[in-house]
């Protein structure tokens, strides 16, 4: 199945679009910051822009029509997706010190404070919407999935259909990983 054959999806990209400003209007951001993160999302590609790749809202949205959920239910963790990937694909450009027009108008240093609270907002945006248990979810997965992989492990990101499932807590309990089970 191909992104795109899933028929409401292209009307979710608007959508999370719309959330996207929605979740800038409502953060209590400085004019300046607020500018700048939006002059981010609106450059060529982003979210924001006239023509953006949405590969990212695709992705969550197709994953969440597949179990039978709804856009309702997947919107806000797309959108959370999106600034999550801006900020990474941010902070990957500036540890390569690649040029680009952020960079050549905000500077290296606004281009790290954009890409944080790209992050934050990432981050605030499951926290209002799905609860703290979102963040916990988080908090408790980041650790294994920033490890790099061992043999005993098929990868970083196995942990995260155990984490939510509740086995993180097992595993704190244990003090073992919850994507191996081993300490």
């Amino acid at each position: 199945m191909v992104l795109t054959d899933v028929p409401a999806i292209a009307h979710h990209e608007a959508d999370a679009a719309s959330l996207v400003r929605a979740v800038l209007l409502a953060a209590q951001l400085t004019n300046a910051y607020c500018s700048a993160l939006t002059a981010t999302l609106e450059t060529p590609g982003r979210i924001l822009s006239d023509s953006p790749d949405t590969r990212w809202t695709r992705c969550v949205s197709t994953c969440c029509v597949a179990a039978g959920g709804e856009w309702e239910q997947a919107g806000h963790a797309a959108v959370a997706v999106e600034l999550f990937m801006t900020a990474l694909e941010l902070l990957d450009d500036e540890e390569d010190r690649e040029e680009s027009t952020l960079r050549s108008v905000f500077g290296a240093p606004r281009v790290l404070n954009i890409s944080t609270g790209l992050l934050c907002l990432a981050l605030q945006t499951l926290i209002d919407s799905y609860g703290a248990q979102a963040a916990i979810i988080l908090l408790e997965a980041a650790p294994w999935c920033c490890r790099p992989p061992r043999r005993d492990r098929q990868g970083s990101h196995g942990c995260f259909p155990r984490v939510c499932s509740g086995t993180a807590a097992s595993a704190r309990e244990t003090g073992s990983s919850p994507s191996t089970g081993t300490r």
